[in-house]
């Protein structure tokens, strides 16, 4: 019983690193993709305003 026990935490923790693996990259495309207006704060400063309007 403990072997199936450890097998099903290992698939568990498997498929949960894979899913979150696969969220943050659709989410660098989404943010690659999406249109931007610079904005100079200062010098040293420049941060994006996308076009939904994050920040």
């Amino acid at each position: 019983m403990k072997h199936k026990t450890g097998l099903l935490s290992l698939v568990v923790v498997g498929l949960l690193a894979l899913s979150q693996g696969s969220v943050s990259a659709a989410s660098a495309a989404e943010i690659a993709v999406m249109d931007y207006t610079p904005l100079k704060i200062d010098s040293n400063i420049t941060v994006k305003k996308f076009s939904d309007g994050r920040v």
